[in-house]
Parts: structure tokens; sequence; C-alpha cells
């Protein structure tokens, strides 16, 4: 029975590091500056109503307008 001659592939170079440094973080800070306008807190469930409602005043105001160009395009 004949050997069948064992593939060999080439090294893989291992790529060396250029920096040993943790990568960067930006600084935000942990309160916010002083300003002339007042701030409230609000609660994450109050956060997301207004998110909810946002969204839906966006969607009526998109909708509200394409029936305007749809009647203003009519009477042209």
């Amino acid at each position: 029975m004949r050997e069948l001659p064992a593939e060999t592939t080439p090294p893989v170079p291992t790529p060396k590091a250029t920096s040993a440094a943790p990568p960067t973080t930006s600084t935000v800070p942990l309160v916010a500056p002083n300003t002339s306008e007042s701030s409230i807190t609000i609660s994450a469930s109050e956060f997301c109503a207004l998110v909810h409602t946002f969204q839906t005043l966006t969607t009526t105001h998109s909708a509200f307008f394409q029936k305007m160009a749809e009647m203003h395009a009519h009477q042209d």
C-alpha cells in the first residue's frame, strides 16, 4: 500500500499588538451643568408614554400632510 504525502499548510503569521492601552471612552459628566432653565425628573414609564405619544403624533402628522398634499394635487 502506498502512503499519500501529508498536506502541509504554511504557518499563518500572528499579528502583533500595536498598543497595550485599553480603549478610551468619552467622559460624561455625572451632573448636568447649571443652566437658567429648570429641569424635571420623570419615571421610565412616563418617558415610555411620552415616546409613544410622540410617535403617534409623528404618524398622525405625516398622514395629515399626505392627505393635504393629495387634496392640493386634485385641486390643480
